[in-house]
């Protein structure tokens, strides 16, 4: 004889609810801030009070002493035995060589560019003796140097030279050159760069940001006011700014149309500006792509929010008329069960208790019955058994539905 069918399910004992209060729901503001700031169109100039680089001549100098020592034997014969020593030169006997263009009492002469003497002594000696014979030969050469900022060190063709000494000596070799070329010097405000841009507020104190979208470049600044650039003392101050993470430049902007600028003051460059430009350009790059993964991740997290939104309101929506399942659209513990009370949802909860049903076939098909009680249309709660409750071919257990054909037991007991 076959088993009588039974199904296991939980129903809700809501005899004594525990009301839990209002559902919170923390979405109604998690959309993202939106950015309503305005950014305004300036003409912006960059200066520094740092010096340009200098350039300015050397002179290099250099002495060597050519001996010949001359012997002469008992039959005549002359044997010359050449050495060539270098020899060092002082500052003053470089500046004196360059100011006379002199080698010691000897006018030197013009060759390729260089002051040059240079002359062998002589090669006369004396019979059975041997004599030493000398002449000391310079040679004087200008050269290029190079200081790219003011009061540093600096290379130079035989090292690396002080600002301060103006001169330089290194094997054999000396260097010199006007010390006030390469010495500190009173600051004095100097442009650099004028083109246009856009200004904008990043939403802390003090900062901006500038864009160069036509040059690609991107400056984060910090306001400083400062008087004029052309004015070491005021009694107001303008609106300047310190360029952040580059401590020798500063920028000045006024609000401008992109008309009053040449295309003459946009296109021209110098080392110096283009050292500036390469720093802005990678600044440029780099919140390119920051802006973009900001944008991504504001987009996301509208598309988050949107999200849980409509989930709170579709569980709202179901709460009309059944709580049960708008508890269970959230993910809320068995038997939690909200009551919906315009756009608001109070969430109750009962006790759960585990039950098996018999199946009983009635006139109407399979019945689920516990004692006297079968499972309400809502799948959660008891309610006084009736022969005819399920009239459709399903029933529903705990949200999910269960056909007559898959009732455990019923085409069995059929039979």
């Amino acid at each position: 004889m076959p088993s009588s069918p039974a199904l296991n399910a939980t129903v809700c004992d809501c005899s004594k609810p525990l009301h839990m209060g209002i559902l919170q729901f923390s979405d109604e503001d998690c959309r993202p801030e939106e950015d309503h700031s305005s950014s305004l169109t300036v003409k912006y100039s960059v200066y520094t009070e740092r010096r340009a680089e200098a350039k300015f001549p050397g002179q290099l100098c250099a002495r060597w002493k050519i001996q010949k020592h001359i012997s002469v034997d008992f039959f005549g014969l002359v044997v010359i035995v050449t050495d060539k020593v270098a020899l060092d030169t002082s500052f003053t006997e470089c500046q004196i060589m360059y100011e006379s263009h002199r080698c010691n009492d000897q006018l030197m002469v013009l060759k390729e560019n260089k002051y040059v003497f240079d002359e062998e002594p002589s090669d006369s000696g004396y019979w059975l003796q041997t004599i030493i014979t000398e002449k000391v030969n310079c040679v004087l050469e200008k050269v290029p140097l190079y200081q790219q900022t003011e009061g540093s060190e600096f290379s130079t063709p035989i090292g690396t030279a002080s600002a301060t000494t103006g001169g330089l000596m290194h094997n054999h070799l000396t260097l010199i050159w006007d010390k006030t070329y390469t010495q500190t010097s009173d600051p004095k405000a100097r442009v650099l760069e004028t083109k246009i841009a856009a200004l904008k507020y990043i939403g802390i104190p003090g900062k901006y940001r500038l864009t160069d979208e036509d040059n690609e470049l991107v400056f984060h600044l910090m306001l400083n006011p400062r008087c004029i650039p052309t004015h070491q003392q005021c009694a107001r101050k303008t609106g300047t700014f310190d360029v952040i993470g580059q401590p020798d430049i500063y920028v000045v902007a006024v609000p401008t149309k992109p008309a009053n600028i040449s295309l003459k003051d946009i296109h021209k460059h110098t080392p110096e500006i283009d050292k500036v430009d390469v720093t802005a350009n990678l600044q440029y790059m780099r919140d390119k792509i920051i802006d973009h993964e900001n944008e991504l991740a504001h987009a996301i997290a509208s598309l988050q929010c949107d999200s849980r939104k409509a989930a709170h309101e579709r569980a709202i929506s179901t709460a009309q008329y059944n709580g049960w399942l708008a508890a269970s659209q959230l993910n809320l513990p068995a038997c939690a069960k909200l009551n919906a009370f315009g756009k608001t949802a109070v969430m109750t909860t009962c006790t759960p208790h585990n039950v098996t049903f018999d199946i009983e076939i009635t006139s109407c098909g399979p019945q689920p019955k516990y004692k006297n009680f079968t499972i309400n249309l809502d799948g959660w709660e008891l309610v006084p058994f009736s022969p005819c409750y399920w009239t459709k071919g399903f029933v529903n257990f705990n949200n999910k539905p269960f056909g007559t054909a898959t009732i455990p037991g019923y085409r069995s007991k059929q039979k």
